[in-house]
């Protein structure tokens, strides 16, 4: 197997009991994204489900841009890993 970062929107988070134990699910969305010079584009949904919250990694945000394109922003440390990978794939 190996390692690989998705983006998922989440539509809403919710509680439900299994066995006897309230679990945190959220409802997302997966994303299809590509990397352009460092910037993650979203380029639409892939599909819809439930799953643990504990699945989150870390949060981002989708930023408006340019020509009606949308990206994730990440936090600082994975947004200079990609741009340190782009400017070293040149």
């Amino acid at each position: 197997m190996i390692p690989k970062k998705d983006y998922v929107y989440i539509q809403f988070y919710g509680v439900h009991r299994f066995r006897g134990r309230a679990q945190m699910v959220m409802y997302s969305e997966y994303r299809k994204y590509d990397v352009h010079d460092g910037l993650v584009e979203d380029m639409g949904g892939r599909f819809f489900g439930f799953q643990d919250v504990q699945a989150l990694d870390h949060l981002c945000a989708r930023v408006p841009g340019a020509g009606h394109k949308v990206y994730f922003v990440d936090d600082r440390i994975t947004m200079e890993e990609r741009l340190r990978k782009a400017l070293g794939a040149r």
